[in-house]
């Protein structure tokens, strides 16, 4: 069981910012409703379920850029680690961890 997580989709007049692409949902399709140009991509925090949607949000929308603290960037490397994804994060969410 997890806790609640959100993502945020925060609009402009012609541009949006994505905070938090999730693993389990990627939003691209609240973008692509919008008719908008995603900009940023907005990385809260290092767990994984908070962020492991980036590569799918980045193929689709090439020009936006990622965008985390350097801290967060430090614990973002740990959490997609090959031995933690195996221990943690595979049994997890089998179906939704990277490399899946």
């Amino acid at each position: 069981m997890w806790s609640p997580i959100s993502a945020t989709l925060v609009q402009g007049g012609r541009d949006v910012v994505l905070v938090d692409p999730l693993m389990a949902v990627a939003p691209s399709q609240w973008v692509a409703a919008r008719g908008k140009r995603l900009t940023a991509v907005y990385i809260t925090h290092a767990h994984g379920d908070h962020w492991f949607g980036l590569a799918r949000i980045l193929q689709e929308f090439p020009d936006a850029r990622a965008t985390a603290l350097p801290q967060v960037v430090e614990r973002m490397r740990k959490q997609a680690s090959p031995d933690f994804v195996k221990s943690f994060w595979k049994p997890a969410s089998p179906a939704r961890s990277p490399g899946t």
